[in-house]
Order: structure tokens, then sequence, then C-alpha cells
């Protein structure tokens, strides 16, 4: 199902309470698979033992300022090794104006390291996944980003691939910044002027 407008909030969005776009990066087999289907689906997540469905994706800038602030768990980079495996990588640019921003259906938003230290850390069979594990609200993933913290945008519903823009692909070079390799996947477009 394409994404439509019913519940867009167009004072939300230029409220600036969603970014202008949201960025998923997948594998080159994963990339060819949405082609094929016409739609970037969203997926059971693992980290929830599947409670969760939906598009995983993030803010650039988050992305970039927050995800690798602790060198003992590289955040950025744990999430491109896992979505690399020795693969090519493609980056994924989503236009947040069709998306829904409020009502039952809408983006949600989580801290990502809270999910992985809940995960690694405390979590043992049977144990209830906290509700915040689940996405919060906009305004709750806001506060977030101003403490600093790595924050994940979960998109509900499945997007048009007509909806989506290919900005770059590459192999993912555990040697180097996150910031590095994110500026040679996006060579030539406007985001990598926002990665100096």
């Amino acid at each position: 199902m394409q994404i439509n407008q019913p519940n867009f909030n167009q004072a939300t969005f230029e409220g600036r309470k969603v970014p202008r776009y949201l960025y998923h990066m997948t594998s080159v087999d994963k990339f060819n698979e949405i082609s094929k289907s016409g739609y970037l689906k969203a997926m059971p997540d693992s980290m929830t033992d599947g409670k969760v469905n939906g598009i995983f994706t993030f803010n650039l800038q988050n992305f970039v300022k927050n995800w690798d602030k602790d060198p003992k768990m590289p955040l950025g980079k744990l999430i491109m090794d896992y979505v690399a495996r020795g693969k090519e990588v493609v980056m994924l640019r989503i236009p947040t104006k069709n998306l829904s921003v409020d009502g039952k259906n809408n983006i949600k938003t989580r801290d990502v390291k809270n999910l992985i230290d809940w995960k690694f850390e405390s979590y043992r069979p049977g144990a209830k996944i906290p509700d915040s594990m689940l996405g919060e609200s906009l305004n709750e993933g806001l506060h977030k980003i101003r403490k600093g913290k790595a924050i994940e945008y979960i998109i509900p519903e499945d997007v048009a691939l007509s909806d989506i823009q290919e900005l770059g692909r590459g192999k993912y070079n555990s040697r180097v910044s996150l910031k590095e390799n994110l500026k040679s996947f996006l060579d030539g477009f406007s985001e990598s002027q926002s990665l100096r």
C-alpha cells in the first residue's frame, strides 16, 4: 500500500517535526527485490521479535552526528556492517511530504542505543518489551535529538518505488569513518555537501 496524505499535517511538516527527507540503507540484493515488487516494504523488526513492522530510516544529520558518538558502540558502523554483510550498500532518499505524520499509522521514532542496550544487556526470553522500543511520538523523538540521541524513524507502511530516489551505492569500508562512507555513497548529491 502506498502511503498517501489523508493524515498528513502540513503544519507539522512545515514546523520541521519531520525532516524533509528520511534515508534508508539496504543491500543491492534487497534493492533488486524492491525494484521488482515496486515497493519498499515494511518489515518485521528483529530487535523487537517482530512486534514492530516498518521501514527503518534515519535523518542524515542525526545519523552522522549522533550514531557513532560512543566509540565503544558505534551504532552507525554496526548498522552499516549489518546491512552490507560484505556486499554493496544502496542509499535511498524518501521525501516525507507524502507520509503520514499524525493519526493511527504515523511515523514513529525510537532511541537506537536504548533499543540495543535493552536487547543485548537486559533481554531475557519472555521479558516484556518496553513501549519505548516499539516507537514513540515524533515530539519525543525531537526531544531526544536535541539531547544528542541516535534516533531512528519508523515508517509503518510500504512506500512505492516511484516515491523513492536512489542516491548512491558503494562498498562499505569499516576502516574509515561513517561520514567518509556516506560521502562516497552520496557523491554528486546535495546531501554530500552537508557532510563536510
